[in-house]
């Protein structure tokens, strides 16, 4: 399956979810609402036609100063069909968001690393604590 078809398939999967979909070098990167990340996620790691069930990384970019916002993206992999791709979120004034460690346990790691880094709050992340913090 080839980037385009990739785009494709979960512009049509995920249907209203999606915000925006384009292809830029190897990866297709999806914005998702914030509103609905939690389901949308869903769909793609539980769809049979995808797979997309490995959560490869989770890492924020702050562009308040430029853009008014800081964007959330989650770099998933399909073994299925050998692609990864980026879905984001983008957070303008409120920095709460469901944790998606629900989905994916590694998520717990990435989200606290968030949290500590950009002021991310991960709402029913199931121990969101400063990983570095001060003995």
């Amino acid at each position: 399956m080839n980037n385009k078809e990739c785009q494709k398939l979960i512009d049509h999967l995920l249907g209203d979810y999606v915000v925006d979909s384009e292809i830029s070098g190897s990866y297709v990167y999806i914005e998702i609402n914030i509103d609905n990340l939690l389901r949308a996620l869903t769909i793609l790691a539980t769809s049979s036609t995808i797979l997309f069930s490995s959560l490869f990384d989770l890492f924020a970019v702050d562009y308040r100063k430029k853009q008014g916002y800081i964007c959330l993206y989650y770099h998933l992999h399909s073994f299925k069909i050998d692609k990864s791709i980026f879905v984001l979120v983008k957070l303008q004034k409120n920095l709460d968001i469901q944790s998606v460690t629900i989905l994916f346990r590694n998520a717990e790691w990435y989200e606290r690393e968030v949290f500590e880094k950009i002021g991310v709050n991960f709402i029913n992340h199931p121990d969101l604590r400063p990983i570095l913090s001060v003995l």
